[in-house]
Parts: structure tokens; sequence; C-alpha cells
């Protein structure tokens, strides 16, 4: 059960690492700029996520579809930080550090 439990954050990690890097080189190739780009995954972190939440309510008792569309929604959540986590280094470079420790802690 923990395991299980654990997969859909693991999930989450994963796709932060890939979205971080994705950005990154949206933004350096000059495809979208900094707010198109933030914008972007942010929308796509909480729409996609939503779409999950629906499915789950309409798999009815087929639990293993249940806990794909939950898996598949904790990480699409994930797209989100890549739009919002790093808020704080476009508003104060300088500070971001402690704005971001202050926020998470």
């Amino acid at each position: 059960n923990a395991t299980l439990s654990a997969v859909p954050y693991a999930m989450s990690w994963v796709v932060k690492q890939i979205t971080g890097r994705a950005a990154d080189a949206l933004r350096r190739k000059g495809y979208l700029s900094t707010k198109n780009t933030r914008k972007l995954f942010n929308s796509l972190g909480s729409f996609l996520p939503a779409i999950m939440v629906l499915i789950v309510g309409y798999v009815g008792s087929n639990h293993v579809m249940a806990v794909a569309a939950v898996t598949l929604c904790v990480g699409l959540s994930g797209l989100a930080a890549a739009g919002y986590n790093v808020n704080h280094l476009d508003i104060a470079p300088k500070y971001s550090g402690k704005l971001h420790f202050t926020y998470t802690n």
C-alpha cells in the first residue's frame, strides 16, 4: 500500500524534472517568452489534472483505472512547477531564496 501511495508523487517528481528542462528550452530557443511559458505550464498543470479528476468520477468500480487516473492527476500537476514555483525568480531574483523558503515553510 505504501508503494502504491508513493507512485503518484514519484511521477510528479519525474514530470517536474522534464517540464523544468522543457520550459527552459522553450525560453532559451525563443519559442515562447517567459510570461507565455509560465502561463502555458501553469495552465497545463491545472487543466490536465482537472480532466483526470473528472475521469475518476466515471471509471465506476474499476480500481485499476481509478488508480491510474489519480496517478496521472498528481503526476500532471507537476507541470505547474514550471509555471508557478519559479515566480520567485521572476519577481525578485535577488531575494528568491528567502521568498521561496518563506513560501514553503
